[in-house]
């Protein structure tokens, strides 16, 4: 009993039977013989196996298409740029490339969306306005006025490494950045003169801000154009804007005719006042040299009296009853006929003349 309490399921003689049993099975898998008889079955394999890993080898080799570069990554970590033409990158899961287009521009709408779909890759042209985002469009101006703005952005990739790894969404970020940019630049402006001569300086402004903004972001892109495309005042405030922007437009057309009048006669007053300088300064001299001249005669006629006071006396008499006398008509009787002839005054004539 002792016996058959630890009997093998085999039978009595446990040892032989497992002996038996690994025999059987042994003789079922046939055996490796690395003998001559095997040698060209062991070629074949180590020749499969070098195709496979030439192969494997060959999948590093990849073409980037003009206007296109891909990031190369190794073990998941970014290490290099490949430009346009054949390149090549270890076999993953070694390294692998992702290419992307950098030479096409993007474009992202803030305050509304166009009504045509966009592409991935678009150059972009200007469509109908679809969808208005009031969330988006509505900013508050320098002097607390509310504006009804809408814009774009069109930017593209210069770093590609910066693209993919740094951010996680570049063109939400693009997006958030340019409406935080202009709505900054919006806050700071006049309502009027935003819409008006500050038109280009707010975009000027703003582009600045927001290639400032995603430069520290690390995006990796370049903001190449920003416009915006509305500037008016919310739709429920409109008609009464529109009455406002008439009477400014009146006001500027009539200073605009207030100056063009003032153009017109300035010129002509500061003329006629030159020339009635001209002539006064003209008088002025005449009368200058003329008292001059009657004053150095004086002086003259002064110092010959002095030398001789009887005979200038005479001559003097003498010059001013003879200035006196030629302009009057006048008959000489000598002192002989005086006697003879009768005088006869024709006082008739006299009158007549006088």
């Amino acid at each position: 009993m002792a016996d058959n309490k630890y009997q093998s399921p085999w039978g009595n003689k446990p040892d032989n039977n497992v002996a038996d049993f690994f025999s059987k099975k042994k003789s079922e898998f046939p055996k490796l013989n690395f003998g001559k008889n095997n040698f060209g079955d062991t070629k074949i394999i180590i020749a499969v196996l070098a195709a496979i890993f030439v192969i494997w080898l060959a999948s590093g080799f990849f073409i980037v298409q003009e206007g296109q570069q891909a990031a190369v990554t190794r073990f998941g970590k970014f290490v290099r740029v490949a430009t346009a033409g054949p390149n090549y990158h270890l076999p993953y899961p070694i390294e692998s490339a992702t290419k992307v287009y950098v030479d096409h521009i993007q474009k992202e709408e803030i305050g509304y969306r166009s009504s045509t779909k966009k592409a991935k890759h678009v150059s972009f042209v200007k469509n109908s306005i679809d969808k208005i985002l009031p969330e988006e469009s509505l900013m508050l101006t320098g002097d607390e006025n509310i504006l009804d703005i809408n814009f774009f952005v069109q930017w593209r990739i210069v770093n590609l490494g910066d693209y993919l790894y740094r951010v996680e969404n570049v063109r939400e970020t693009v997006k958030s950045a340019a409406e935080s940019a202009m709505r900054e630049v919006i806050g700071s402006t006049p309502m009027a003169f935003v819409q008006t001569d500050g038109r280009a300086k707010a975009e000027a402004e703003a582009k600045q801000l927001l290639q400032r903004m995603l430069d520290e972001y690390q995006c990796g892109v370049l903001v190449e154009n920003l416009q915006l495309e509305k500037v008016d005042p919310p739709e429920e405030v409109i008609d009464a804007f529109r009455d406002v922007q008439t009477a400014r437009s009146n006001k500027e057309k009539t200073i605009n005719e207030a100056e063009a009048y003032k153009n017109s006669i300035l010129p002509q007053a500061r003329g006629e006042a030159e020339k009635m300088l001209q002539e006064a300064e003209g008088y002025k001299a005449e009368v200058v040299d003329l008292a001059i001249g009657e004053a150095k005669k004086f002086d003259e006629i002064y110092r010959e009296y002095s030398k001789s006071k009887d005979v200038t006396k005479k001559r003097m008499y003498i010059e001013t009853v003879e200035e006196i006398l030629k302009k009057n008509n006048k008959v000489i009787i000598s002192e002989g006929l005086n006697r003879s002839l009768v005088p006869y005054l024709p006082l008739n004539k006299a009158q007549q003349r006088g």
